[in-house]
Order: structure tokens, then sequence, then C-alpha cells
């Protein structure tokens, strides 16, 4: 009777020494971060951003074009609901008559991030001759239009 199996020549991993060292480093790190002082913080208050104003030629301070985003992908601006179509024509005629302007397109909590892209990337999208060249640098996404500039 023979009873020696033949012996493959692929190593043994022995999982108790390694879950030993392994719960030994946690500990360590555990202990590590208990007995570290807690960290030390500055209170540091920033000036505020102070920025220019637009002005237009006159000297007077540009407001910018607010527009918000309903759930549904109309825009609002001073509580009168505009398509698409309609919020460009506003943007045409307040770019054109400040051409310092600028454009803010802030969008409802409830929308997905693909609906607000497809919305900026329309109203975009404007063909003018009569804006400037950077008009369209200057239609900006914002998600907070209480805090703009």
């Amino acid at each position: 009777m023979k009873f020696n199996l033949p012996r493959s020549n692929c190593p043994k991993i022995r999982m108790i020494p390694m879950l030993t060292v392994m719960m030994g480093i946690l500990a360590y790190f555990v202990l590590l971060s208990f007995s570290q002082p807690a960290f030390q913080t500055i209170t540091l208050t920033l000036p505020p951003i102070e920025q220019e104003p637009s002005l237009d030629e006159d000297g007077s301070t540009l407001l910018p074009l607010i527009l918000q985003m309903t759930d549904s992908g109309l825009l609002i601006w001073q509580e009168e609901e505009l398509s698409i179509v309609k919020a460009k024509d506003k943007i045409v005629d307040y770019l054109t008559n400040n051409p310092l302007g600028t454009v803010y397109l802030a969008p409802h909590p409830g929308q997905t991030y693909r609906q607000v892209l497809e919305s900026w990337q329309s109203i975009q999208d404007i063909k003018n001759p009569s804006l400037p060249s950077d008009a369209k640098k200057r239609i900006l996404l914002t998600w907070n239009p209480d805090n703009t500039p």
C-alpha cells in the first residue's frame, strides 16, 4: 500500500500567517491614528474676490442676463417663460445692446446633466453676424444664480 500522493510543484499559500500580519498592520494604523494629536487647523479668512464690474460705453454698470431653467426645459427670465428660440432672441438682443455683458444659464436641480448640456449647446449655437466675436464665451453655466457677479 502506497499512501504517498504525488506532490504538485505549485507553492501553497498559507492564509493564517498572512491574515495575522494584515491584522497586525491594521491594528498598528488604528493605534497610530488614535495616538496622533488632533490636526491643528488655522482659520483663514480670505478677502472677497474683487471683480471689476462690466461697464457699458457710458461707464454705467451692466447687469448680467440670468436665464433660469425649469425642469421641463423652458427658460425663465423675469418670471416670463421662454422657449429656446425666444431665449436666443433675448440673448442676441442683450449682447447686441451690451457687447460687454454676460449671460448666465442657471439649470434646475431636477434636470440631468445631459439635459443641461443639450440646452446650453443649443443656446450656444447662435448664428448672428451682428454679435461680437467673443459673445459665445460670455454665455456661462452657473449652478447658483444668486452668487453671480
